[in-house]
């Protein structure tokens, strides 16, 4: 009983300061202490250059296990084309725009902006087993970034306009430029050769105080560009996508990961990114792609309102 309270304890402390700093962000944002276009340049900074920071910061003193990793990591792609499969079947009937940006909602996942800050506090807490959690978690994330970002280009053009080998192009192209990519190349070349030199020079110490900045900043950002009435706009609809965002998607991921016999870190770790909230970047793709971009915002919201309790239950679940 003692250490089933314990360990809820724990879980508990790596959830609630994340969704508190979220909420403080929504109210910064209520009360217009940042404007829209602030969110925006803010979210460019974080993306471009503090979670490029983090990325080089923590693989170059840490890599994971590369086997664990490496199927953890073909687990989520398996778990997200799945993901797309099922919920574009239920979708078909939708306007095209519609179909695009509920897909989307289905498997897109806010790991660096929620699910990286509970990591990090779970390893924070140096127990048995969270030691090496956040270099797991940082390989799977710049695994599966770029492949759901080049999913989601295919899940909007689809219902719509198509797939045709110039919109792939583009795609392609911007995942080579992809910091997230370039970041997590960086770091596995640093971790694998000089290890902790990096992180005991001066610009070692420049990337850490750049790389920590990120999790503060990612969970205010998140929290600022969330519109809470969005939540007024088909309900019905929000709900049982967040059940299989939240739910069903990580549970399938979770259940490969038993089948496979991956370890304890290796598969909370997949869980709390498949659990994440749908993904903000999802939004603006929506726009230039076509799809609805109001009804991608509202899913946003909803799954992450809900997110809270079903990254709890994962948490204590995987662990």
């Amino acid at each position: 009983m003692g250490d089933g309270l314990q360990q809820l304890s724990t879980m508990f402390g790596a959830i609630a300061p994340v969704f508190m700093i979220i909420a403080l962000g929504r109210i910064i944002s209520g009360k217009q202490f940042i404007s829209t276009t602030g969110i925006a340049e803010l979210t460019k900074l974080l993306y471009w250059v503090c979670l490029p920071a983090l990325l080089i910061d923590r693989l170059g003193r840490e890599l994971p296990p590369a086997g664990s990793v490496l199927k953890a990591s073909t687990i989520g792609i398996i778990t997200c084309v799945a993901a797309v499969a099922i919920v574009a079947l239920l979708v078909k009937r939708k306007p095209g725009p519609e179909q695009g940006s509920i897909i989307n909602g289905g498997f897109r996942m806010n790991g660096a902006f929620v699910g990286l800050p509970i990591i990090a506090l779970l390893s924070a807490t140096n127990e048995a087993g969270y030691t090496d959690l956040s270099s797991r978690y940082l390989v799977m994330m710049a695994v599966l970034i770029p492949f759901t970002n080049a999913l989601a280009v295919i899940a909007f053009l689809m219902p719509g306009k198509g797939v045709s080998m110039q919109s792939m192009r583009n795609c392609g192209i911007e995942l080579l430029r992809n910091p997230i990519i370039l970041a997590s190349l960086f770091g596995v070349a640093i971790g694998a050769t000089i290890g902790n030199g990096l992180a005991e020079s001066p610009v070692g110490s420049a990337l850490s105080f750049l790389g920590d900045a990120s999790i503060p900043l990612a969970l205010l950002l998140a929290g600022a560009s969330l519109d809470v009435g969005l939540l007024r706009r088909r309900f019905g609809l929000l709900l049982n996508l967040s059940v299989i965002k939240l739910m069903l998607v990580p549970a399938f991921g979770f259940l490969l990961c038993l089948w496979w016999g991956l370890d304890h870190a290796t598969t909370l770790a997949l869980c709390v990114l498949l659990g994440s909230p749908t993904a903000v970047s999802a939004v603006p793709m929506a726009r230039a792609l076509g799809g609805d971009e109001k009804l991608l915002s509202a899913i946003v919201v909803a799954t992450t309102l809900f997110s809270p309790f079903t990254l709890l239950a994962w948490l204590l679940l995987a662990s």
